[in-house]
């Protein structure tokens, strides 16, 4: 009985089994099955995340695909939400861009390219300033490029104007650009302080000064101090020298030399002899108009590239050659004939005795002359034959000129059994209502002045006329078109000649 009660007692105590190599335990496999489930669920959601079009959309925005980033935009730009998404996509992304662009992160042609392939997504309200920002940093980038080069060169001055324009916005370079500014100015004055030393070495003050007040504003306290003593010397100079010109005569050239000293340096008293020098001056300048030597009288007032000394002296150089021109009229007036017409208002000017075409006059020249002067030259020729004339050519040496004529303004008649033939040819810009009759007459008749021989040829359908012009008619007519030249200027100078 003891024995079989203790067999019953082994038998009915648990025993633990070990599972087979290879099985996995129930429990951990409860457990894990969960966390696994979440990991996909997790990894799919950041997949399907990443596929969204507007994260491929910001993805390709900044890896600078812009065509694939227009493709998506394209694609769902019906959708609200994304749209109003790209907004703050692209308006975060120009942001960060501008900030790495000036600190120099970012050169300007990656920053130009993302503002041109963006200026197509609408709503985007802080583009338009971020164009306007990149373009003063880039501008801001280059001076400080131009003035490191500048500095380089010595050009000291210049690298401080171009440091000047070096903006805050301008990260990268901007603190760089202010220490750069104090330490240039030193090299820039102590530059001007040897030059100036330079120069008074050789007892030019005048120069020095320049060298000196060429630092402008930038100037520091040796610069100062140095430039007040060479200012008086360099007043005593000029004073020296345009007493030196004016006790020679020479009114022009001491009148040029004070004209070209900086307005800082001319004191009270070189003001006083630059204005007797001017009085001086026009003193000289009467004189040689009373004596006729117009020419002479209007270089005393001009400079080598021919303009007025001043205001005053443009004014007087007109007055001058008015009275030239009266004084050429004048001189022609007994060698024309000048007549008024009370009806047409106008005059009519012409060589003296000569007022028709004949069988030995081939050319008139007559003005008229109302608001404005017209100088015409007439051509022409009698003949047995008519020939039509529709083309003149004016032959001077072998220089030749050709005139075309409508057969409108080609005037004919018979006189005395004589055809006669004749055409106008009028010079006058203003003149447009004589239509093909006006013509640029001026390299004409300078040939004509110059020639040995001019011979017209009349030229026509049924022939043609050669003349040959007597010397004394191609005078009368230059002598006409010299009063012309004068009176297209000023007409009211008619008076000369009446």
């Amino acid at each position: 009985m003891d024995e079989n009660l203790q067999q019953s007692e082994v038998s009915i105590i648990p025993t633990e089994t070990t599972p087979a190599k290879g099985q996995f335990p129930k429990k951990k496999l409860k457990a894990i099955f969960p966390a696994a489930i979440i990991i996909l669920c997790a990894v799919a959601a950041i997949i399907i995340n990443a596929n969204r079009p507007i994260n491929r959309f910001d993805r390709a925005l900044k890896a600078g695909e812009y065509g694939v980033a227009s493709a998506i935009y394209e694609q769902n730009s019906s959708d609200e939400k994304f749209v109003a998404k790209t907004i703050e996509k692209v308006s975060s992304l120009l942001s960060s861009s501008l900030k790495k662009y000036a600190d120099g992160g970012m050169p300007y042609e990656e920053m130009d390219a993302l503002l041109d392939n963006t200026s197509n997504y609408k709503g985007v309200e802080n583009r338009l300033e971020i164009v306007s920002q990149a373009k003063q940093i880039r501008a801001s980038k280059e001076s400080y490029e131009q003035a490191e080069a500048n500095v380089e060169n010595s050009a000291y001055l210049t690298a401080l104007d171009n440091y000047a324009k070096v903006i805050e916005e301008d990260t990268e370079n901007y603190s760089s650009a202010q220490k750069a500014i104090a330490s240039t100015t030193e090299l820039l004055c102590s530059d001007a302080i040897e030059q100036a030393t330079s120069f008074m070495n050789q007892e030019d003050a005048v120069n020095a000064y320049e060298a000196l007040s060429a630092v402008g504003n930038y100037k520091n306290d040796a610069v100062a101090q140095m430039l007040t003593e060479v200012t008086e010397k360099a007043q005593e100079q000029i004073i020296g020298q345009a007493q030196e010109l004016t006790e020679a005569g020479d009114y022009k050239g001491a009148y040029l030399l004070l004209g070209e000293q900086p307005d800082s340096l001319k004191n009270e008293k070189i003001k006083a002899i630059e204005a007797n020098t001017l009085n001086d001056l026009l003193a000289q300048v009467d004189a040689e108009v009373a004596n006729g030597n117009y020419d002479g009288a209007i270089s005393l007032l001009t400079t080598k590239s021919g303009k007025g000394l001043n205001s005053d002296c443009d004014a007087k150089i007109k007055e001058i050659k008015r009275l030239e021109n009266v004084s050429k009229l004048s001189a022609l007036k007994s060698k024309i004939n000048i007549s008024y017409d009370k009806i047409g208002k106008d005059y009519s000017i012409g060589y003296k005795n000569v007022t028709t075409l004949s069988a030995k006059r081939n050319v008139i020249a007559t003005i008229t002359v109302d608001d404005s002067a017209r100088y015409m030259l007439t051509l022409g020729f009698s003949n047995r034959e008519w020939i039509f004339t529709d083309k003149v050519i004016i032959d001077c040496d072998g220089k030749q000129y050709i005139h075309n004529v409508d057969y409108s303004r080609r005037v004919t008649k018979v006189a005395r059994g004589t055809i006669w033939e004749a055409v106008g040819i009028i010079d006058n810009p203003s003149a447009k209502w004589f239509d093909n009759m006006f013509d640029d007459l001026e390299p004409v008749i300078d040939s004509m002045r110059n020639a040995n021989t001019v011979t017209i040829r009349f030229s026509g359908s049924s022939g043609t006329k050669d003349v040959v012009v007597p010397i004394e008619h191609i005078k009368q007519a230059v002598t006409i078109w010299d009063i012309y030249k004068i009176l297209s200027e000023d007409p009211s100078l008619i008076s000369a000649l009446t």
